[in-house]
């Protein structure tokens, strides 16, 4: 009996290391999240950049302006919410709004894995217990490509020192990337409890809200698509009668040769675009608070 426990225990201990080491190699392989924590425990930027992958590549953040992109691909305003509670209001928040913001949730988004990296560097906040775990949020076979990819070429961060996210080619078809965008994006339908919290958002003193330049093809497609003109409609609304600091620049006049696909820009266009929005989105209009908490 004593030796079969003294098996059990060896057995049980040796499943465990794998699984640690398994788990330790696939939260590895993308480093941008820790990174991303030390410069928010810093608190030392004068305005952060919060979205989606719309603003990592689409937003340049430097000394110059003060500012630190905070974005990542994939930002949900679950994530984006909370990383405003944690910043004091005299720091500048830049929020993008992007077609899915208002419709995807962490509790609903295809990539798991990104729920286990924010899970585990910042705070629990899926509902789903599972996702502190690589494998038992995704299973063996993706996780176990993470922790090879993590072994073999952890390397250093993508971002800069500011945090951005840059891309320097260019797709050659348009029109097939902003299907494949369209598709995407437009999954399910807006959320009630994403609209309270992008009105909650808009509470805090000092936040902006910007949605980000699109390529002609994508626009044509999401145009008339419910969810993207409900959005637009609560921003405008938030903006015309309570305040709020908004810039669209979804319609935004820019050559093809600023895009990377047909939703993102590349370092071009990152750069132009960064200087038409640090220059008109860094005022700090203050919104109609009472109004606001009548909604």
């Amino acid at each position: 009996m004593r030796l079969l426990i003294l098996k059990s225990t060896l057995w049980a201990f040796s499943c465990l290391s794998i699984w640690l080491v398994i788990e330790y190699y696939a939260g590895k392989e993308i480093n941008d999240y820790r990174r991303k924590l030390e410069i928010l425990n810093r608190r030392n930027a004068g305005a952060l950049i919060l979205g989606s992958s719309h603003s990592f590549y689409g937003v340049l953040a430097d000394e110059s302006s003060g500012t630190y992109n905070m974005s990542w691909s994939s930002q949900t305003l679950d994530e984006t919410g909370w990383i405003a509670e944690q910043v004091p209001d005299s720091i500048h928040l830049l929020v993008c709004i992007s077609p899915f913001s208002l419709s995807t949730t962490v509790d609903d988004r295809v990539e798991r894995w990104r729920n286990v990296l924010f899970n585990r560097t910042f705070t629990h906040i899926s509902s789903d217990f599972h996702e502190l775990s690589f494998l038992l949020s995704m299973g063996g076979r993706k996780t176990l490509r993470m922790a090879k990819n993590g072994f073999n070429g952890v390397g250093p961060s993508r971002i800069d020192e500011y945090g951005n996210g840059i891309r320097d080619s260019q797709v050659k078809d348009f029109k097939g990337s902003a299907q494949a965008a369209h598709k995407r994006h437009f999954v399910r339908p807006n959320h009630d409890g994403l609209k309270r919290k992008l009105i909650r958002l808009s509470r805090r003193p000092n936040t902006s809200f910007f949605t980000p330049p699109f390529h002609r093809s994508y626009q044509t497609l999401i145009a008339n698509e419910p969810n993207w003109s409900a959005t637009l409609s609560l921003l405008d609304s938030l903006s015309r009668n309570y305040q709020v600091n908004y810039s669209n620049y979804s319609g935004w006049d820019t050559p093809d040769s600023c895009f990377y696909d047909a939703d993102h820009l590349n370092k071009h266009g990152q750069r132009q675009f960064s200087r038409t929005l640090l220059n008109t989105c860094t005022s700090t209009n203050t919104p109609d608070l009472d109004a606001l908490q009548q909604r």
